[in-house]
């Protein structure tokens, strides 16, 4: 039995917690905004807890994709063969030879046409190998490459109309947009265009490659990526009077691979964050800027790939939405996490064309992305084959912020 002195010593040492609890009570009771503020940052960090595993996980009950409706040939397409798409809010963009073609998809299970557009723009045989290369749209401008190149204003998508043509004496293989400037690969030369004013585009600058002639091309900012046929190299064209080469990639499988076989030499490629995207054969292999280069080459640090993601049929197009990786082959569209480029994650497929469709492996599939649609574009050059799927795609949802517009008044006022 314990003594009383013994007692007395551990009350002595014990903490008061009714005096502590009442004394944080006091203060809260003092500073409500104090009291309101904890309460919010602690509720915050459960909810960012929550929503930042939902953005590592999809749930497995849960497709990503979800198929709307189909945009047939001999339907509104009689002769389909899309050269490339292009897709904003409920419109969809197709270019074709000499004619672009638009469609309201407002109602994805009846798509109509709602304009056409009569070009002079023919493909070159270039761009027939990266069709993804031949449009781009930025805003209210659609870009087509190929013979000559052409800016039209697709503002109104019911009447779109021919602004101008980028270069008259130009075959452009590959074009890309960003902010007033338009890139364009012709041959082996890089050009740089001015189009504050889209109706007078101005030559900025020019890059001669020399070799091979580039196949596919990408612009985030200033800098510029050109994928030629067995590698590829990263412009800073911040200055398009004095351009220059900042490093060059390749992906280490490229060469022996792709010799094999004239339908693997298509080539996508899609960059944003000093990450490279490029498909080869049925691969698709991430370049990452910002890790170490795997050695120097002619003094400049030379790339290969950080990961591979392998495909079933011959990769022909890759696009980027969110921090998810749009991949789709002669077969497939994937939908990929590639956050982690040495663990890239599948969430999900979709079969644009069965397998039994495919010739030889020769053809193109491309897609296109506005807010949560997704649009399949699918050629095969067999007779039937051609078609557009869309699509809707489970994007994660942002967080949201909680507003109390009670907190931080004061009790009395």
């Amino acid at each position: 039995m314990r003594s009383r002195q013994a007692e007395l010593l551990v009350q002595e040492h014990r903490p008061n917690t009714s005096v502590t609890s009442s004394w944080v009570a006091r203060r809260f009771a003092r500073q409500p905004r104090l009291t309101a503020g904890l309460l919010v940052v602690a509720f915050a960090a459960i909810v960012l807890g929550h929503a930042a595993d939902g953005l590592h996980a999809q749930p497995a009950s849960r497709d990503p994709l979800t198929w709307l409706g189909r945009i047939e040939r001999g339907g509104a397409i009689e002769e389909f063969m899309a050269l490339g798409i292009a897709a904003r809010g409920n419109y969809l963009f197709v270019a074709r030879s000499c004619e672009l073609d638009v469609f309201d998809v407002t109602v994805p299970t009846s798509p109509a046409k709602v304009a056409s557009l009569a070009h002079p723009t023919v493909p070159t045989l270039a761009s027939e190998f990266a069709r993804e290369n031949w449009i781009r749209l930025d805003g209210s401008l659609l870009f087509l490459a190929g013979s000559p190149p052409v800016i039209i204003d697709v503002a109104d998508p019911r009447a779109p109309r021919l602004v101008s043509v980028l270069a008259n004496d130009v075959s452009a293989s590959a074009v890309a947009v960003a902010g007033s400037r338009a890139y364009v690969v012709q041959h082996s030369v890089l050009q740089i265009f001015d189009i504050a004013d889209p109706s007078a585009p101005v030559l900025m600058g020019e890059e001669i490659g020399g070799g091979e002639s580039p196949i596919s091309l990408a612009v985030d900012g200033t800098d510029v990526l050109l994928w030629r046929m067995f590698g590829g190299v990263l412009l800073d064209a911040a200055d398009p009077s004095a351009i220059r080469r900042k490093a060059q990639f390749r992906l280490a499988m490229d060469r022996e691979y792709c010799e094999q076989d004239e339908a693997r030499q298509r080539r996508s490629i899609a960059y944003r964050g000093q990450r490279a995207y490029v498909t080869c054969g049925r691969h698709l292999g991430i370049i990452d800027f910002t890790r170490p280069p795997t050695k120097m080459d002619n003094g400049l640090p030379s790339y290969t790939e950080s990961g591979l993601f392998e495909t079933q049929q011959f990769a022909t197009h890759v696009t980027l939405l969110g921090h998810r990786v749009l991949l789709t082959d002669l077969q497939y569209l994937y939908v990929l996490d590639a956050r982690d480029p040495e663990h890239i994650v599948e969430l999900a497929r979709f079969e644009h064309t069965v397998a039994s469709d495919i010739d030889q492996g020769y053809g193109v599939a491309m897609s296109a992305a506005a807010g949560n649609r997704v649009y399949v574009s699918s050629d095969h050059y067999g007779p039937g084959s051609g078609h557009v799927d869309i699509l809707e795609i489970d994007l994660p949802r942002p967080v949201g912020m909680v507003f109390m517009p009670w907190l931080g008044r004061q009790a009395g006022r």
